[in-house]
């Protein structure tokens, strides 16, 4: 689990390629895109550890140690897709970033012989690539405020323990179980935002699955590697949409907790006599917040 630090940001140094693209999935567009194609392709983390890989054929150097270590080092200083030679042979190096920090890189041989535009092959990947990585940021980041989330309740649950215990500090304790509540509230509002992010995200990606679906028909038979790609892409968008619509859910579920939690909170001030049933209250309450926020951190 990637945490935040104290400014709720994600230490990207820490971050590899595979935390945020998913490695089963990336194998499976990777071998889809060489066969069809006729070109070799890798993908490899930021320390040039092979991670996913789709066809490798005889000629191609591409998975080779020192081949990746250059690629890794031209991904390094460039931060944009290009195509280099190295040790002889044609490799398209597309960078795999989050936040402009190079966590790995996926490279794709060229193709000697092919009746196909392979330079907009290329930049079809590199727009699907671009979307898994947006996508599984966002994952990451839902999962660190999810986490946080968490922590925020054991705080809550500790307050109320001290309210229970004693009566003298219900003013002191209550002042601080509202700090508490405004963090997580800020956490939800953060959690939101990555959701609008998503469903923008989802909208992009299907534009593109329609526009490769044009270009597949506008090639005839020579597109019908661009057609495969496009009902990966159309599936990817639904998939980042019905993701994106469960988070909201729970979400906003969690709010509804928010408000109930500062409701019952201000009723357990008003005598000291009702203060152990709103404090029942408010327990079941957190109770019934952390196990929304556990969904929340498992739907992915």
């Amino acid at each position: 689990m990637i945490k935040l630090d104290i400014n709720q940001n994600i230490d990207l140094s820490l971050l590899e390629a595979d935390d945020i693209i998913d490695k089963s999935l990336l194998d499976n567009y990777l071998k889809i895109f060489s066969d069809c194609f006729g070109c070799s392709a890798v993908a490899v983390r930021k320390n040039g550890e092979k991670f996913a890989s789709g066809t490798v054929h005889n000629d191609s150097n591409i998975d080779n140690s020192s081949v990746i270590s250059k690629a890794i080092g031209i991904a390094t200083d460039l931060g944009k897709l290009s195509m280099e030679n190295i040790s002889g042979e044609d490799i398209w190096i597309l960078p795999i970033t989050a936040k402009h920090e190079l966590i790995g890189a996926v490279l794709l041989s060229n193709p000697v012989n092919t009746s196909v535009n392979f330079r907009l092959a290329v930049n079809m990947a590199e727009l699907f690539v671009s979307s898994r990585i947006a996508t599984g940021y966002n994952r990451v980041l839902v999962e660190s405020y999810s986490a946080k989330l968490a922590e925020n309740f054991v705080q809550v649950s500790s307050t109320l323990k001290d309210l229970a215990n004693s009566t003298q500090l219900v003013n002191q304790q209550q002042q601080s179980l509202g700090k508490d509540i405004s963090q997580i509230e800020s956490v939800t509002s953060e959690i939101a935002d990555i959701t609008n992010s998503i469903n923008k995200l989802a909208d992009k990606t299907m534009m593109l699955g329609l526009n490769a679906s044009i270009e597949a028909a506008r090639l005839g038979n020579e597109g019908r590697g661009f057609a495969v790609v496009a009902t990966q892409i159309r599936e990817l968008s639904d998939s980042s949409r019905k993701t994106s619509e469960d988070i909201m859910k729970l979400n906003d579920q969690i709010n509804e907790y928010v408000v109930s939690t500062i409701d019952n909170s201000k009723e357990s001030i008003k005598t000291t006599e009702e203060q152990s049933s709103a404090m029942n209250q408010l327990a079941a309450t957190i109770n019934a917040m952390g196990d929304t926020a556990q969904e929340l951190r498992n739907i992915y």
